[in-house]
């Protein structure tokens, strides 16, 4: 049980440390420049439990960035990622997320412009641990929500 709990924080702290650096940055058309509330959940199966709340102005050149291709090989003291099979569509952006390290798992990242003021990134890890396979989720969803505070 303790393992578990360890290797699912481990999981959540890979993917906070990806959702941070991807926020919002990968969806394909562009969002409005502005402040925007940005909601990232926690779940597995069918529990969503928000764990974070914050409040970000997004500039024209981060704005800019959507189209590019997403940089989110990270190294870490405990977990080394890499990033691979990216595909875009208009709206969106899909790629796998091998990591490797203390904890080990297989992930698909999926970000998505839903509108100019209005976008989400779902992030699943596939754990298998023990004989049993358990899928864990975050999901971050951005909304438009006035301009930037000078």
């Amino acid at each position: 049980m303790r393992r578990r709990w360890i290797v699912n924080l481990g999981v959540y702290a890979v993917a906070t440390a990806l959702l941070s650096a991807v926020t919002p940055a990968f969806a394909i058309n562009t969002p409005e420049p502005g402040l925007w509330s940005i909601v990232t959940r926690a779940g597995a199966g069918h529990r969503d439990i928000p764990v974070r709340k914050v409040d970000r102005c997004i500039t024209p050149e981060e704005a800019k960035t959507f189209a590019s291709k997403p940089p989110v090989d990270l190294v870490e003291k405990d977990v080394t990622c890499k990033s691979n099979d990216y595909r875009r569509s208009d709206n969106a952006g899909t790629w796998g997320l091998h990591c490797s390290g203390n904890v080990t798992f297989d992930a698909t990242v999926t970000a998505t412009l839903i509108s100019p003021q209005h976008y989400t990134i779902v992030f699943a890890a596939t754990l298998v641990s023990g004989g049993s396979t358990k899928t864990v989720m975050r999901k971050v969803e951005g909304h438009r929500i006035g301009e930037c505070l000078r």
